[in-house]
């Protein structure tokens, strides 16, 4: 983001030369995005082929703000918007292409759930209990689990769920530190902020 340039999507290359560098927000109607932030947008995942880069982009409907499940083409560069409002952050892409898994907003607590991709449809996987929060969840290479921010109204943690299921398989032990932004670095490796 820029004060003179509008948010761009960039990718690169693993050598560090740029890829794509596009608007995010289109000028001339009709419009796929009006407004869109790093600051207001996130998940963004590739899939494992890598033409196909999703993420969440927090935009204006006609009364509130949405949370649009976009798809961008890295070999045409066309944006889609493949959910018009999820309700909720972004998260991760699954291996295969066919689920998207975010936080679902729900009043006073966020749930865990996913797109199929193939119907559209939102399923809540994990609903949590009032004033508990899932947040950032990112699916392992092998897509059979998710590692999940937490918060149980008193401190953030770290969780496993099963992908498929979304059954919630063990806390992650992060001792007395305040943790968020896992991600898997391989399938038995979490890294986290």
């Amino acid at each position: 983001s820029d004060r003179d340039v509008p948010t761009r999507l960039q990718i690169f290359r693993p050598d560090g030369r740029r890829l794509i560098d596009r608007d995010l927000t289109d000028v001339v109607p009709p419009r796929r995005l009006l407004t869109s932030s790093p600051t207001v947008s996130g998940g963004i995942s590739f899939t494992t082929d890598g033409r196909s880069l999703y993420f969440v982009a927090i935009d204006q409907d006609p009364t509130y703000l949405a949370a649009r499940l976009v798809r961008f083409d890295v070999a045409s560069g066309e944006l889609e918007i493949v959910a018009r409002d999820i309700g909720g952050p972004g998260g991760s892409i699954s291996p295969d292409g066919r689920r998207y898994y975010f936080a679902r907003a729900a009043g006073d607590h966020h749930d865990l759930a996913a797109v199929d991709l193939d119907t559209r449809e939102v399923r809540v996987l994990d609903a949590q209990p009032h004033g508990a929060f899932i947040a950032q969840p990112r699916v392992s290479p092998d897509g059979t689990r998710l590692v999940v921010t937490t918060f149980d109204g008193r401190r953030f943690g770290l969780a496993l769920y099963d992908a498929a299921t979304g059954r919630r398989l063990r806390a992650l032990d992060t001792g007395a530190l305040s943790v968020n932004d896992a991600s898997f670095a391989d399938d038995e490796r979490v890294g986290f902020l």
